[in-house]
């Protein structure tokens, strides 16, 4: 840390707290001769922050508010003739990571750009073999886009890397000199994207994402340079057998290079020293050098909020600087300007870019994507850089046709004289005919042009389960776990309970906005309610088992099947509230189906089923009943008549996507005169895709005036972390160790601390998997089939016990580590909490004692019985058992007390303890048996805020908390999804982000105008 930047630091201790006339004073006789010092302090001062924030801030990234002017640079090396068998020609730069020549290779006859590295690198040998083996996996990212790494090789004991040698200039002098063209702007977004594509595909975030590390070749060409900050995911290196690092180096004609950057032993990136971007500078000038403190690694004004605030770099960091690029090609101006880095920060952390600085020629679309990259929160960005690309090339596609060469228009032209000849040759033909006919070549070809905004998300609990738009636009109505009826307001997002009732599937606002309409499968309740949506008061209507679906357009009627399962065969059933009267809308009998719409003009009804030799996909039906009309392809998944009763919207699943497209129907079929035996194709007169939806939709419904969409985003991604304890105690250093778009769940470390298990899969299926602390890939077990599962080892490692789908039955079973074998535990039945005790009995939480009490089973089955005989008052659920086996810390309501708090209980002894009030949840016991670890969760609203967890532990002695660690970033999808080691120095945990979630988007009133 410099002398300029450790006063910068004190002063603002030293002023934080004071009055404005103190503050004045001290800066007057400290910065007297120093103004830009001073200026610094104040802009600090004036920030609206907490003070602790901001000091946070100003530690973590000081680098940046470094004086622009001071020299970070070292001196060059003098010219050598040769290094190895190069011929050095000259200097392209120096910087703290080396110095970068001109050289030639005789034995290939082609220019390099050679980079020395400093002297002492290659007497590091930990350090030098980190850089060989990040060499080597960065000089895989083979792409027209990306500057080739060629070796790493050594000269006289000296190291050094060849790179690919770039003649151009950087993008950041192109933007100086003369601003792009729109159809330039887009097309280096797209070759930039595609670089990035390239190195995530290879596991390597670059970090750094700025024009000045852009290089455009004589030829027009882009290259991404400088992936000297990259970060390189583990999975990447261990798939070629190396560890965790940084990229590899930049070239250019003007401009000098950083190099390949190591990671710190404590797993933190390394970051550039460099305060402001020195990359447009020409004669050589170089990024300053990598240093080894945990600060993050970018440029000011360029660096995701994210990394300044000292959370891991992820591709989607990478999306950031894709858009802090394009912005500043469109606009002319930088996305976060400032004339200090300081500033540049303060804006990226508080502020956002200037949307009123895009030019009107800009389409709008493109607007959207490149503010939408620019999101403080990393999860309101394209999730990928694949997202990012296709939302470019539809903008791609739509100005080309905005933009027809001459030889188009003269064919356009030419066109429509044949076309007006036709007209009047065949008057006879009907102008919807002609409409229907000229209409299916739009169908066949796909209108996929997206024209909603971009999607934003409304919930992030990551536990939504149900959600229903209001018809007014103005609200949603969501069903959360475990039983929430949530109603938010879309203006203010203020949320409200409804009621809970963990019975409750479904809710669907009334036409008036009074009432939602809800059903349940429940063993207690079945059948249908209405639901008040001002005091949440709930009655019963309908006959048993009637599952209510949707409304009549005049709120008089509701429609739905009588069925004790989603999935419903034969009928539909229409419920008369003023009569309370049910009449039939018949069906074939072959005919199941699951979901359906009611349209507000026509009268048809919209069926989400399938039949006999058929796919599941969208049919019609008349409210009188008759043969079903099927409409939409094979992939549709979801399905909802648009409001004007003339197009269908309808959701198709495409592998880990889904596409929402409105079909225009013909006015053939919404007459009623189709032949039912046609080609579904033969019913559309034009399909035109609106949005493209992130993974997997749920559900989705449009406001009655057809310009709010609201849906139910499905995405499973998680990721399993490691928190190892500092050897001085000061903290944890956590590292993600596996992760994915899949469902991870309930870790537990095996005895010894060598690897851990865990449960990974889809809602279809899950798989127990195991997987060492010492690298290599997850290594499968046994599959647990579908729904969740809990996991205990044996104290000697050697066994797994799970709860498993048997047939159906949902039955204890153990697997063996040492030869995979897997048995069931005879008269064990159930899949809940469990622990394996020290004296080798399993306490299981069966489901016959209804989570009342806990069974103590032995692993052969012989011996079982129930923990508590006679059974106590007041629920039980997570357990973990003493060492000694004297003592559980359980989780649950216990006495008369309704609230889940942690208790310490004994099978021996009818006394039990309260040990922490609050809701948490038992971990494991310290190998002492002094402490108890629980985890918790708290969230930044009552029902769907993103939830923060954290591991405490409590004295058992005196009630004792101490918080140990907060967990990374990420929602603890269940209880079980924390484990740590009994000497606490190593925690596991899977973290989800992105589940289940409601998003909004607007659609402009060209969606349903064809």
């Amino acid at each position: 840390m410099t002398d300029r930047f450790e006063r910068l630091a004190e002063l603002f201790e030293l002023c934080s707290d004071r009055s404005p006339e103190d503050v004045a004073r001290i800066l007057d006789e400290r910065c007297a001769d120093d103004p830009d010092l001073r200026a610094a302090v104040e802009t600090l001062l004036a920030r609206d922050a907490d003070p602790e924030v901001l000091e946070g801030v100003v530690k973590d990234v000081g680098h940046v508010f470094e004086d622009s002017r001071h020299d970070h640079h070292a001196a060059p090396e003098d010219m050598p003739e040769s290094i190895g068998r190069y011929e050095i020609i000259g200097v392209l730069g120096y910087g703290g990571m080396g110095t970068v020549f001109s050289a030639r290779d005789p034995d290939l006859g082609r220019l390099v750009a050679l980079k020395l590295l400093p002297r002492g690198w290659e007497r590091d040998p930990s350090r030098y073999e980190q850089f060989r083996r990040e060499a080597q996996l960065l000089a895989q990212l083979t792409h027209p886009n990306i500057a080739v790494l060629y070796s790493l090789e050594e000269s006289e004991g000296r190291a050094f890397l060849t790179m690919e040698h770039i003649l151009g200039e950087t993008l950041g002098h192109r933007l100086e000199r003369k601003p792009p063209s729109l159809s330039e702007s887009i097309s280096w977004g797209r070759q930039i994207a595609d670089a990035l594509q390239t190195a995530h595909a290879n596991g390597v975030t670059h970090r750094d994402l700025k024009p000045s590390n852009v290089m455009i070749s004589e030829g027009g060409a882009l290259k991404v340079l400088d992936f000297g900050l990259a970060v390189v995911s583990s999975n990447a290196l261990t798939a070629r057998g190396g560890h965790g690092g940084d990229g590899a180096g930049r070239t250019s004609g003007g401009d000098g290079a950083d190099g390949i950057g190591g990671k710190l032993s404590n797993g933190a990136p390394a970051a550039s020293e460099a305060g402001d971007d020195v990359g447009r500078a020409s004669g050589g000038d170089v990024e300053g050098a990598v240093r080894q403190v945990d600060v993050p690694a970018g440029s000011p004004g360029y660096i995701s909020p994210e990394q300044l605030r000292g959370e891991p770099a992820t591709a989607s960091a990478d999306v950031w600087g894709w858009g802090c690029v394009v912005y500043e090609c469109l606009t002319g101006r930088a996305a976060f300007p400032g004339t200090t880095p300081l500033e540049r920060v303060t804006k990226t952390l508080e502020g956002g870019p200037d949307p009123a600085l895009f030019p009107s020629t800009v389409p709008t679309k493109l607007t959207r994507l490149v503010l939408s990259c620019l999101a403080s929160d990393p999860r309101d960005r394209p999730s990928s850089v694949d997202e990012l690309q296709e939302r470019l090339r539809e903008v791609s596609r739509r100005q080309s046709d905005r933009q027809p060469s001459r030889l188009r228009v003269y064919w356009a032209g030419a066109a429509l004289v044949l076309l007006a000849v036709i007209a009047l040759a065949s008057w006879r033909v009907s102008q919807d005919e002609r409409r229907v006919r000229d209409g299916m070549s739009n169908a066949e070809s796909g209108d996929a042009r997206p024209i909603a905004s971009t999607p934003r998300r409304v919930t992030r609990s990551g536990f939504v389960w149900g959600v229903d738009l209001s018809w007014s636009g103005e609200q949603i109505a969501c069903v959360t776990n475990p039983g929430d009826i949530v109603v938010v307001d879309l203006e203010t997002n203020a949320e409200r309970l409804l009621r809970n009732d963990p019975t409750l599937q479904a809710v669907a606002w009334s036409p008036d906005g009074a009432q939602l309409l809800a059903y349940s499968l429940g063993k207690e309740r079945d059948g249908s309610f209405l639901l008040s949506t001002s005091d949440g008061e709930m009655k019963p209507i309908g006959p048993p088992n009637f599952q209510g679906r949707c409304w009549s357009s005049d709120g008089s009627r509701i429609l739905g099947p009588i069925s004790k399962t989603h999935l419903a065969q034969g009928p539909i059933y229409v419920y008369d509230l003023a009569s309370d009267s049910v009449h039939t809308v018949p069906l074939p009998e072959d005919f199941a189906h699951v979901e359906y719409d009611w349209s507000a003009r026509n009268g048809w009804i919209l069926v989400l089923g399938t039949r006999p030799g058929e796919p599941r996909g969208a049919w019609m039906v008349r409210e009188s009943g008759g043969e079903p009309i099927r409409v939409g392809g094979a992939e549709t998944d979801r399905s909802r008549w648009a409001p004007d009763g003339k197009h269908l919207l309808v959701v198709d699943r495409l592998e880990d996507t889904s596409v929402l497209s409105a079909l225009r129907l013909t006015p053939e079929l919404l007459a009623g005169e189709v032949d039912v035996t046609g080609p579904p194709e033969s019913r559309i007169v034009m399909s035109s895709r609106i949005l493209e939806l992130p993974g997997t939709t749920a559900s989705f419904r449009v406001s009655n005036d057809g310009e709010s969409l609201a849906f139910l985003g499905q995405i499973p991604r998680s990721t399993l972390w490691r928190l190892v304890r500092r050897e001085d105690g000061s903290g944890f250093d956590a590292n993600p160790i596996w992760g994915g778009t899949v469902l991870a769940s309930g870790p537990k470390i095996r005895p010894g601390g060598d690897e851990l298990a865990f449960l990974a899969g889809t809602f279809e299926t899950t798989r127990i998997y195991r997987l060492s602390f010492s690298g290599g890939e997850p290594e499968p077990m046994t599959e647990v089939g579908f729904g969740k599962a809990f996991l205990a080892w044996s104290p000697d490692g050697s066994e797994l016990a799970f709860g498993a789908d048997d047939d159906g039955r949902e039955q204890l079973r153990i697997v063996s580590t040492i030869d995979g074998g897997d048995r069931p535990v005879p008269g064990a039945e159930g899949r809940a909490y469990l622990d394996w005790m020290g004296d080798g009995r399993i306490l299981f939480h069966s489901f016959q004692d209804d989570n009342r009490n806990f069974r103590l089973v032995s692993p052969s089955g012989d011996d079982q019985r129930p923990l508590f005989d006679p059974p106590r008052n007041g629920t039980l659920f997570q357990v973990a058992a003493s060492h000694s086996g004297q003592k559980l810390a359980v989780a649950g309501a216990r006495g008369d007390r309704t609230e889940i708090d942690v208790w310490l209980v004994s099978p021996d002894s009818p006394e039990e303890t309260l040990l922490f009030e609050g809701t948490a949840v038992p971990i494991t016991w310290s190998d002492d048996d002094e402490w108890v670890y629980l985890v918790r969760e708290t969230r930044e609203s009552r029902f769907l805020g993103e939830s923060v967890g954290e591991v405490l532990r409590v004295r058992v002695e005196d009630g004792k908390v101490e918080t140990v660690v907060a967990l990374p970033p990420g929602d603890l999808r269940r209880w079980t999804d924390v484990d740590i080691s009994p000497d606490g120095r190593t925690i596991v945990c899977a973290l989800s982000q992105d589940q289940r979630d409601v998003w909004i988007a607007d659609l402009p009133p060209e969606v349903l105008s064809n």
